[in-house]
């Protein structure tokens, strides 16, 4: 029984231009142009099934390197998650700290304020919170602050007090300007009442 070719198609069925002298025909009823792009993404799709491909994900069970509802390869990610699950798994980004509550200016990805990723910082490289030996008049000044505060006797004059003995008696001070407004203050008095407890213990 004869075998018969199958008919050429007139136009090429990627970007449906007529084939003329302009537009050649390659193969598989495609141009030249489009018929290359279709061979080096089925390359591309191939290598990265063959490099994904090795069991399923641990949450939604499918199999790394197939192709997925969206017609794209399942990629393998970290935790035997496929990618599409890990992203899930990551926190929402946030601007409260997760760990003390602290409100930030901006959303953290990480949901960690700059106190806490200091806090919980492995790095040695990064500083950690030094509490400082004072002369007995920054002492005083820090005793009338921390007084005024307890009993409600502060006023505006007050804040920018606590914001320079803060930035003078710590020599490289924690930068707090990612926190709000109202939180960078609590943190500075929250300081400033350990270097009081720590100097007046001498």
């Amino acid at each position: 029984m004869p075998i018969f070719k199958k008919d050429k198609s007139d136009f090429c069925i990627d970007c449906n231009v007529f084939f003329d002298l302009h537009k050649k025909y390659q193969a598989n009823d495609r141009c030249a142009y489009c018929y290359q792009r279709s061979y080096k993404k089925r390359l591309e799709t191939e290598n990265i099934r063959e490099k994904h491909k090795s069991g399923n994900c641990v949450s939604c069970k499918t199999e790394f390197g197939s192709i997925n509802k969206k017609g794209n390869v399942v990629k393998k990610s970290s935790k035997g998650y496929c990618k599409s699950c890990y992203y899930k798994t990551l926190p929402k980004p946030t601007n409260i700290c997760l760990s003390c509550g602290n409100s930030m200016l901006k959303k953290s990805c990480v949901g960690l304020c700059v106190l806490c990723k200091i806090k919980n910082s492995t790095n040695p490289r990064v500083k950690k919170e030094y509490i400082p030996k004072v002369n007995k008049e920054d002492f005083e000044t820090i005793r009338r602050l921390l007084a005024k505060y307890k009993s409600g006797r502060n006023t505006m004059v007050d804040t920018f007090r606590v914001i320079d003995i803060y930035m003078n008696i710590n020599g490289e001070p924690i930068m707090l300007d990612t926190l709000s407004e109202e939180i960078q203050l609590v943190e500075m008095l929250r300081n400033l009442k350990k270097v009081f407890d720590f100097n007046n213990e001498k």
